[in-house]
């Protein structure tokens, strides 16, 4: 049998049924075969000699996909949008649709509650008398369909979600450890770095062995299991979400220079284990809190009316300094291996925030508070429109000065000893750039750029103390 498939639209005079349709009752018009297609050529319907083969491929009632062989050589799949209650099924920025007679395919913008936001590609007719329909009809017929489909998706979404969601609950019931008797729980690594410092990731996952030998693997391990509707995760001093866990900086909540993770059976909190990893600080630690930009100068406004002369665009603002930090340096031991490190307490100044941290004398501590760049100027308005204003030797605005750049923050660190390299900080708080000045309108001066920012401080001076942490 022979069927002619146009890619985009069927006929007007169905839609009014057809609207009522889901696409997988009006699917079952069409069987697998070799379709006549017309293409849209600049317009105007054209029929492309070649058949299109094209297969529809089912689970049940269920259109899994649909395989259009383009020009008989390449394979374009279109899947449903909802498989459950597709309105369409698309393929990169095409879409198709069943009708009673015709299949049609088409692109989309916007809503699709518009006859002009539809672009038909191809018609797909059937060989039972059906022909193909102008564009403006397919493209009314599709608005009319496409509000139907909405009206129907609603109610038929709700009924997939909860589905879904009662799925999902039955499922991680299944699969967490609620209800049973778990013989031992295991650590399992799935990336934990050699080098780990402060802001450095780990992710692992978790293993647990029931009394018959069956393992209930969390889901980044190849297993079915949630972290939390199955596991108590603790670990100070870090932050766990999803099997990841990342190092905090706060070196005082890690007595022994070691990560401690308490993994305990949320259903059972007396089962647990521990795992402990070394922390080596040797991971480069990144401290931003750059000033931010000016914002730019507006435009001035063209000349109009009796005002030939166009405004001056406004000055750039100034760019924001950087932060201020007090920073305390001094040299400490790893508590494990007895190598040395650094111990320094960062704090940027008028806020409450520390930075607890210790480091490897060959790794380095990046702080970043240099001043925020200043804004543009704003261009200059141009001389009115009118003759009078343009043989009158009016001139446009003057461009707007760009703002200056911001000051980069200032460090005061002081350092238990004077022997002591600072080398592992690596400060930037130069000052900001200045901003470019506006451009003038016709016949005007382009604003000055704005200076740079001036660059930060550094003051160190040397004092005993100790921290109560390190």
């Amino acid at each position: 049998m022979r069927i002619t498939f146009l890619l985009c639209f069927f006929l007007i005079t169905t839609a009014s049924k057809a609207q009522y349709q889901t696409q997988l009752d009006l699917a079952n018009n069409f069987t697998d075969g070799n379709y006549t297609v017309y293409r849209n050529d600049q317009g105007k319907l054209d029929k492309v000699a070649k058949l299109w083969p094209i297969s529809i491929v089912r689970t049940g009632n269920v259109i899994d996909k649909i395989i259009v062989k383009r020009a008989g050589v390449v394979d374009e799949e279109y899947i449903p949008d909802i498989k459950e209650a597709p309105g369409y099924f698309f393929y990169e920025d095409y879409r198709l649709v069943f009708t009673s007679s015709l299949i049609l395919c088409y692109k989309q913008r916007g809503s699709g509650y518009e006859v002009g936001e539809f672009e038909i590609a191809f018609e797909f007719i059937n060989d039972s008398g059906s022909k193909p329909i102008k564009f403006d009809q397919a493209k009314e017929y599709l608005v009319a369909y496409r509000k139907a489909t909405l009206a129907n998706q609603s109610s038929s979404r709700e009924v997939i979600s909860k589905n879904k969601e009662a799925a999902e609950l039955k499922e991680r019931e299944e699969h967490s450890l609620k209800g049973k008797t778990i013989k031992s729980l295991s650590f399992k690594a799935v990336d934990v770095p050699s080098n780990i410092g402060h802001f450095q990731k780990i992710e692992f996952g978790v293993i647990a062995t029931l009394q018959n030998g069956k393992e209930l693997k969390t889901k980044n391990i190849g297993g079915k299991t949630d972290f939390e509707f199955s596991y108590d995760i603790s670990a100070p001093g870090c932050s766990f979400a999803n099997g990841v866990l990342e190092v905090g900086g706060d070196a005082s909540l890690f007595p022994n220079d070691e990560i401690v993770i308490t993994i305990k059976n949320l259903h059972n909190l007396s089962q647990s284990i521990q795992q402990k990893i070394l922390l080596t600080y040797n991971t480069p630690i990144f401290i931003n809190s750059t000033g931010g930009s000016g914002n730019a100068g507006s435009a001035g406004s063209n000349g109009s009316g009796n005002v030939c002369s166009g405004k001056p665009g406004s000055n750039g603002q100034i760019g924001q300094d950087g932060k201020n930090y007090m920073i305390k340096f001094t040299e400490t031991k790893h508590k494990k291996t007895g190598a040395k490190l650094y111990a320094a307490e960062i704090v940027r100044v008028g806020e409450s925030t520390v930075f607890k941290i210790k480091i490897d004398p060959t790794t380095q501590v990046n702080i970043n508070t240099s001043g925020g760049k200043g804004g543009s100027g704003g261009s200059g308005g141009g001389v009115g429109a009118y003759v009078s204003c343009k043989n009158g030797g009016y001139k446009g605005g003057n461009g707007g000065d760009g703002g200056m750049g911001g000051r980069g923050g200032n460090i005061m660190l002081t350092k238990t000893d004077k022997n002591i390299p600072t080398s592992v900080l690596v400060i930037n708080n130069k000052g900001g750039d200045g901003g470019q000045g506006g451009s003038g309108g016709s016949g005007a001066s382009s604003g000055s750029n704005g200076r740079a920012g001036t660059e930060g401080k550094v003051d160190i001076t040397v004092s005993g103390f100790t921290f109560s942490w390190q």
